[in-house]
């Protein structure tokens, strides 16, 4: 069961679960487009061959892995707070941190993820210095799954972010690389 009464994440399921489960319950949403003659050009194991590489924000300390060979940055933001890149087929991946100069909380930052974005939600998770949302919404007309991570340094005056997405039609190829991204992603310092 997570934190959200029931409902599993469509990246990840609550920790309690296992590595063994996780990948069983990714190969399985593949069977599907198999058994349909569709099988995804990627799996869990073929993800892992992708050339991985490592963003580190020079101004927070926020760092990400994420698989280069996939993925091009986009043009630093003029402020340097954060980079996204994007992938050809319409995956996008996004970290970032800020000043916390509102001073929120792991609960007041997820108070404020509404409207459509955030309209279907289907799983949520938060500790005192961070907080996990993912679910699925439209981006450019597609369904897309998102999964969204925040943390708070443990002063508080920060607050670092992470943000993938990707279509959903290709959930079995990003699943697998959203949950390597997101257990790399940190303060840094």
């Amino acid at each position: 069961m997570s934190a959200a009464g029931g409902r599993t994440s469509p990246l990840r399921p609550p920790k309690s679960w296992g590595t063994a489960f996780l990948v069983a319950i990714l190969m399985a949403g593949a069977l599907p487009l198999v058994a349909a003659g569709r099988a995804p050009h990627r799996t869990a194991a073929a993800s892992a061959t992708e050339t991985w590489a490592t963003y580190a924000n020079e101004k927070f300390g926020t760092v990400v892995s994420y698989p280069a060979s996939r993925f091009a940055p986009e043009p630093p933001p003029d402020a340097h707070d954060g980079r996204s890149f994007t992938a050809r087929d319409g995956a996008r991946l996004a970290v970032f941190a800020h000043f916390n100069v509102l001073n929120d909380t792991t609960a007041s930052l997820e108070a404020s993820l509404t409207g459509e974005d955030y309209a279907a939600i289907t799983y949520r998770a938060r500790g005192a210095l961070w907080l996990v949302v993912s679910g699925y919404r439209r981006i450019d007309g597609r369904p897309s799954v998102f999964y969204e991570k925040r943390i708070l340094s443990t002063d508080g005056g920060l607050v670092h972010g992470f943000l993938i997405s990707y279509p959903l039609a290709l959930k079995a190829i990003y699943d697998p690389i959203a949950i390597r991204a997101a257990k790399s992603f940190g303060p840094g310092r």
